[in-house]
């Protein structure tokens, strides 16, 4: 228990043990007053109006008491007090003289807990803006550190992505070999670029003895992906290949300076496609067949 509140029960206890004080001697006044005239016939007026008065007033010093007690009220009960002591200057003096002290004393305690509460409100307001500019300072570093922790990630998956590309042009350079075989007619191709047992796998040129080139994607000594062959008159393919053949997506550049810009099937113009004369004009418009427009 600290000082303050010790305080305050010590006086609570002093104003107790005054009220029972008090209601003691004001029994024992009354009993005496009672023996003195139990044995005559008369008491006088003068002497009945006292008892009266001195009844009156113990009574509503009590219900004072019995108010401060019960409600706590110290302005209160002060000012009752006091409004009691110049009502009744003579009657119980010491008895309210010295509760109006121990009040003063408990109101000015009173006040002193009030100052107390008013300082700890505001060191605890104080407390609480200090929390709250931490949390502030907090959520900034957070987010400061989410920024940079993505920062830091992208420029971890751009080193990763560059090494595995690293990687893998090593592995290529380990992979590029120099073969020599031939297709399905006869021609013999000599290849430079990637292998898999021992055959063209993936990107690589193709040299044919008729002078023909083909660079792009090879599956097992095939022309298979996307890719383009230039044959040695200087005809030209790009696009998209099969098994070794055009097919699907293309352009063929003729020598005379048509183009066919479609579908390609085995070989040959299959499917929708635009063929241009030399100018840049469209000469046919329309679906092929074995090569030919489709009537």
């Amino acid at each position: 228990m600290n000082k303050k509140a010790t305080r305050r029960y010590k006086s609570f206890l002093f104003l107790m043990t005054i009220l029972l004080i008090g209601a003691l001697i004001f029994g024992a006044n009354q009993f005496i007053t009672l023996e003195k005239y139990k044995n005559e016939d008369t008491v006088p007026i003068s002497d009945l109006i006292e008892v009266e008065n001195q009844l009156a007033g113990a009574t509503q010093l009590l219900e004072i008491d019995k108010d401060w007690i019960q409600n706590n009220d110290v302005k209160s009960a002060l000012n009752k007090y006091s409004e009691f002591k110049s009502q009744n200057p003579d009657l119980f003096s010491d008895w309210v003289n010295s509760r109006i002290e121990r009040l003063k004393d408990l109101q000015g305690s009173s006040k002193d807990d009030e100052l107390t509460k008013l300082n700890l409100r505001t060191q605890l307001r104080e407390a609480e803006e200090k929390i709250s500019s931490l949390s502030i300072q907090s959520d900034s570093l957070q987010l400061l550190a989410s920024r940079k922790n993505q920062q830091f990630k992208r420029k971890a998956d751009s080193l990763s992505k560059i090494i595995n590309q690293q990687d893998l042009q090593l592995k290529r350079k380990e992979d590029v070999k120099v073969i020599s075989f031939r297709n399905d007619n006869g021609n013999l191709i000599h290849y430079i670029g990637e292998t898999r047992d021992g055959l063209a796998n993936g990107p690589g040129i193709g040299i044919w003895n008729t002078g023909s080139i083909y660079r792009g994607e090879w599956i097992n000594n095939k022309r298979n992906g996307e890719g383009e062959f230039v044959w040695d008159d200087g005809a030209k393919y790009k696009g998209e290949f099969k098994m070794g053949e055009r097919s699907g997506e293309g352009t063929f550049y003729y020598v005379s300076g048509e183009k066919y810009i479609g579908e390609f099937k085995k070989g040959l113009r299959d499917g929708y496609g635009v063929l241009y004369d030399r100018d840049g004009n469209v000469s046919y418009e329309g679906n092929w067949a074995n090569d030919k427009p489709k009537q």
